[in-house]
């Protein structure tokens, strides 16, 4: 089965609105991991991921998700959900669910480089926007 992650970075790249090299230099990556993507040869890890959705201004869940993270999305947006379940995972008053659980099983297995790479992912999704 063929990766839809070409289509997907291809469409980034459109809205990013300059060349490819430009946007390559803008996600701090090579123009040359930009073709490789872009021509279905890998799919970036979880720091370009995080790169290519800050340059894009796309959701980091969605590019995760769409070069093949699927669990790490899913674990991004657990823990970037709204205020009140962020806090209702710090002050439980119940067992974990199953899904949370397996989530949790899955951060646990991660390398400390991935653990701080979503750490960061997640700060900066919890940042307020500066006005352009």
């Amino acid at each position: 089965m063929k990766s839809a992650f070409p289509q997907f970075l291809r469409a980034l790249v459109r809205r990013y609105g300059g060349t490819d090299q430009a946007f390559a230099s803008a996600a701090g990556i090579t123009p040359s991991q930009l073709s490789h993507w872009t021509h279905g040869r890998g799919v970036p890890g979880l720091e370009a991921c995080l790169r290519l959705a800050k340059a894009s201004g796309e959701n980091a869940s969605q590019v995760l998700r769409a070069a093949g993270h699927g669990e790490l999305a899913d674990l991004v947006e657990h823990l970037y959900g709204p205020a009140a379940a962020r806090r209702a995972m710090f002050h439980r008053d119940r067992p974990l669910s199953g899904a949370e659980q397996a989530l949790l099983d899955r951060w646990r297995t991660l390398s400390p480089h991935d653990r701080h790479t979503i750490q960061r992912l997640i700060l900066s999704l919890t940042r307020p926007r500066r006005a352009s």
